[in-house]
């Protein structure tokens, strides 16, 4: 199926609902599916391809397309939404969409884009690419996944003007994995539930952000500026950087491993560490930022001491175990004043094991 401007199956008017029988297929140069017009609905059983773009719904509103389990879209970018300030899109995808050079998924200008996927979804540059810009623009995507959603670059890449929130649920038995980043959200605010498994870094602009893993991340989270909150519930992952702001860090029950690698603030960088168990956690502290602490490596014993300010020259890390407060004194006991930099909790039975410095 194909026509002289290279576009397969071409909706002809507003509120229009086709579907692709099982066995069917649907094949073009340019665009397999096409459509301009609100309300168009796709429901594909068969088999949609093309050398550049599978499915395109390029209107103004509700718009969705629905690939059921067995079936697959296939092209440059498999499906692709928006591109005209458009918004309440939808994708629900239980089969295979494959993007061989750009995405699996792409909704660009899209205010209130839905994805549930619980097939597969590969694109050669991100899985899943969302940009909400239009100034009108009201709600950042939500992606709900309990499939394979998977990229040799990103595997999901949101863009959104900021003030919106990119919704990212990972359910049990969902894998969101990226060569380069698993996840990454800028500018804009990143609200994360990870209950499957995540291969690949999480990395979000400065913005607040909440991350809630139940799961497991292999790879580091980096969620640099704004007042965010990371809560493992249970779940496992590799290096946590809160960035600047003053972040809410909760550890759980897995080995949690907190990172400080930003320009010390005692008003606006002051971190709020919840649960650290001094038998499993470890903050890391980074030599930029630290400077006159000894490393990299594990913490001097000499480096650190309990009380509220430094003893002698080399008393660096103050914990004070009356407050919780976690302090960084450049000179120890000499003139230069010593900075909060977080509060770990009072009362623990802490010492210079559960450090590390790095580089």
């Amino acid at each position: 199926m194909n026509n002289p401007l290279g576009l397969g199956l071409v909706y002809a008017g507003p509120d229009i609902a086709w579907t692709i029988a099982r066995d069917v297929f649907v094949g073009a140069s340019k665009v397999a599916v096409y459509s301009a017009h609100n309300g168009s609905k796709l429901i594909n059983k068969g088999d949609i391809s093309s050398d550049e773009l599978g499915v395109h719904i390029e209107a103004k509103e509700d718009g969705s397309v629905v690939n059921k389990a067995g079936a697959s879209i296939f092209g440059a970018t498999g499906v692709t939404t928006g591109m005209v300030a458009s918004r309440d899109m939808t994708v629900v995808n239980h089969g295979e969409i494959f993007g061989k050079e750009l995405a699996g998924v792409s909704a660009t200008d899209v205010s209130g884009f839905n994805l549930r996927n619980d097939g597969d979804i590969f694109g050669a540059q991100a899985g899943v690419y969302t940009q909400t810009g239009h100034p009108d623009s009201q709600s950042g995507p939500t992606i709900k996944n309990a499939g394979h959603i998977h990229s040799d670059v990103y595997g999901i890449y949101a863009q959104a003007i900021p003030g919106l929130t990119a919704t990212v649920v990972n359910k049990a038995g969902g894998v969101i994995e990226g060569e380069v980043q698993a996840i990454r959200t800028t500018p804009g605010h990143l609200a994360l539930d990870n209950r499957g498994k995540i291969k690949g870094d999480v990395f979000s602009a400065a913005e607040s952000d909440k991350v809630v893993n139940r799961g497991k991340i292999k790879g580091e989270v980096f969620l640099n500026g704004g007042d965010d909150v990371y809560r493992s519930k249970d779940g496992k992952a590799g290096l946590v950087h809160g960035g600047d702001g003053n972040d809410k860090l909760h550890a759980g029950g897995a080995r949690d491993k907190f990172v400080f690698d930003t320009k010390l603030d005692a008003a606006s960088n002051v971190d709020i560490v919840k649960h650290f168990d001094s038998a499993k956690d470890t903050v890391f502290l980074d030599l930029s930022i630290f400077a006159a602490l000894t490393g990299p490596g594990a913490l001097a014993a000499s480096e650190f001491h309990k009380g509220k300010q430094a003893a002698d020259a080399d008393d660096h890390v103050i914990y004070d175990r009356t407050t919780g407060a976690l302090a960084y004194d450049p000179d120890g006991n000499g003139d230069i004043a010593q900075t909060l930099f977080a509060n770990i909790g009072k009362g623990l039975h802490l010492d210079s094991s559960a450090f590390t410095v790095v580089a």
